[in-house]
Parts: C-alpha cells; sequence; structure tokens
C-alpha cells in the first residue's frame, strides 16, 4: 500500500504555488524553494504567498522585510531574465546566474538530490 500511495502521489519539490509563515528566521523559515530572512518586526509572523510561471515570479508579502528564492534550473530558465514583482510591482528583472558552490552546499545540507538548487535570490520586501 505504501509504494502504491508513493506511485499515485509523486512528490513535487518545486510546486508553482507555495505559501509560508514564518515567526523565526532562524528555524523553520524555510518551504521548498521559498525562505524568509527576516520579518519587519523581531517576532512579528511573515507571510509569503508566490506564484512561479516559468521564469515570472508573483510575490504577496506581509511582515516579510527580506526573503530568499531558491531556483532551480528545471523550473528557472537561468538564459534569461528572472522577473520577481511583489503586490504586481517588479522588483527585480534581470538575469540570475548558476553558481556551484550553492549547489553543493544545498546537496550537503539537504542530501535531497531532487531539489538541486542552482542559485539563491535574496530580495528585500519592503
Amino acid at each position: 500500500m505504501i509504494e502504491k500511495f508513493i506511485e499515485d502521489n509523486p512528490r513535487d519539490p518545486f510546486p508553482d504555488k507555495i505559501q509560508w509563515v514564518a515567526d523565526r528566521t532562524d528555524r523553520y523559515n524555510r518551504n521548498h524553494w521559498i525562505r524568509i530572512d527576516e520579518t519587519t518586526e523581531v517576532g512579528q509572523t511573515g507571510i509569503l504567498q508566490v506564484h512561479r510561471r516559468g521564469n515570472y515570479i508573483a510575490v504577496e508579502s506581509e511582515g516579510v522585510a527580506e526573503f530568499t528564492l531558491l531556483l532551480n534550473a528545471e523550473e528557472i530558465d537561468f538564459n534569461n531574465e528572472v522577473i520577481v514583482a511583489i503586490d504586481g510591482n517588479i522588483i527585480f528583472q534581470q538575469r540570475v546566474e548558476q553558481d556551484a558552490e550553492v549547489l553543493l552546499d544545498w546537496l550537503d545540507k539537504t542530501r535531497d538530490r531532487s531539489m538541486l538548487i542552482g542559485a539563491e535570490l535574496s530580495l528585500r520586501a519592503e
């Protein structure tokens, strides 16, 4: 039954839509490919809702001062610009370079070969 369940419910390590709520940034602040790095006030809850469509990433943010997008080559075309919009306003629009050190660091942290991070994009939400 377990094998059948796993076969019928494949894991998507990079879902197109994702949401995360965190009240601390030292632990439990990452969900799949988003990470809340700083909230607007210490101890305040930060909420990120992210929707990716190709290289366009739409973000809704509440109580988040800084966040990081963890980018994967199977989801992002690194030959083209990555566009990030917060609440409809474009805050980032340029190419992002893959980084071997980032890839090796995340592989060492997670040991999850299905979730290879090729680049980290840290952004201010304020």
